[in-house]
């Protein structure tokens, strides 16, 4: 049988994100995690956020953060544009995901796909 995760979140609910052997998700056996770090963890997106993390060097907190540095918002709207692409979360939802605005998110996945356009374009010329 699949464990589930016995943290409890600031809400009073149990957390239920999959768990291992300790009965804690992969966030709560690590040190405190970010409220998006463990919405992502909860609805199975942790590994995708970490792999873009780790393609772009920077931190997942910094992904899931606030910081400005070019490497982490290239990486945060890259995970934006996937989020979008490849789940059915709308706008506002990854907007409320990462505590932004919805109109953030349309720009960040704007650029990411203008980052990727120009980067065939190197290619191809």
């Amino acid at each position: 049988a699949m464990m589930r995760c016995k943290a409890k979140k600031r809400d009073g609910y149990r957390c239920g994100a999959l768990a291992g052997a300790s009965g804690l998700c992969t966030v709560h056996r690590h040190s405190g995690p970010s409220g998006v770090e463990h919405e992502l963890e909860r609805r199975g997106l942790i590994d995708m956020a970490t792999a873009v993390a780790v393609k772009y060097r920077c931190e997942l907190d910094d992904v899931c953060g606030s910081t400005r540095a070019k490497s982490a918002t290239a990486a945060r709207h890259e995970v934006w544009r996937k989020l979008r692409s490849e789940t059915p979360l709308s706008y506002p939802e990854i907007g409320r995901l990462f505590n932004r605005d919805h109109s953030t998110v349309i720009n960040g996945v704007a650029k990411a796909e203008a980052r990727i356009r120009s980067a065939k374009l190197r290619i191809a010329s």
